[in-house]
């Protein structure tokens, strides 16, 4: 499409009526506000995501626990490359030396007295191991993907009615001026 043909709604035409401006500009206006909307959005979340995954690295620790009854086998096949593990009963031991009892992450098929390794957050409760730094950006990316598109696509939806009104009143016009000039050519057929 040339330049020309993209820009011809503010050239000056004896045919371009004042809501063919009108509409440019909103076009104009939805367009930079989605890219804009959609930049600010999935950068703050990138961000958020990574502070919040960051936080976690830093709060969470391994500890040695043992395990108090055997793991189950998870409820449906799983690969070993995904996160298959269950919940299982262990015992561990702060280091204050209070030893404590609860749930905690384990791999599957476990039997009891095995050794495992489990992560604590900072009170001193089980929690899910924090992703590594690879997989923090990887999830900061997607999340800050999906929301930028989502922004955008917000921003989009936000601009159709007034589109629709706009396409309504072009409809108008054209009834309108129509009837006026209908009658100049003749006959009408319908």
């Amino acid at each position: 499409m040339g330049k020309g043909r993209m820009l011809w709604r503010w050239r000056s035409n004896p045919l371009r009526r004042h809501s063919d401006v009108v509409e440019s500009w909103i076009v104009l206006g939805t367009w930079l506000c989605t890219v804009l909307a959609g930049v600010l959005a999935g950068t703050a979340t990138a961000d958020a995501t990574s502070a919040q995954m960051a936080r976690d690295r830093e709060e969470r620790h391994p500890v040695a626990a043992q395990l108090l009854q055997d793991a189950p086998d998870p409820p449906f096949p799983v690969s070993r490359g995904l996160a298959g593990q269950v919940k299982g009963k262990v015992r561990w031991v702060l280091e204050n030396g209070t030893a404590r009892t609860g749930f905690a992450l384990v791999d599957p098929g476990r039997v009891r007295g095995s050794r495992v390794t489990i992560w604590l957050s900072s009170t001193g409760t089980p929690a899910a191991k924090p992703p590594d730094a690879a997989q923090a950006r990887w999830e900061a990316a997607m999340l800050g993907s999906l929301a930028g598109l989502g922004a955008g696509l917000l921003t989009v939806s936000g601009s159709w009615p007034l589109r629709r009104s706009l396409l309504r009143r072009h409809l108008d016009d054209w009834e309108t001026e129509w009837a006026q000039v209908g009658p100049q050519w003749g006959r009408r057929t319908s």
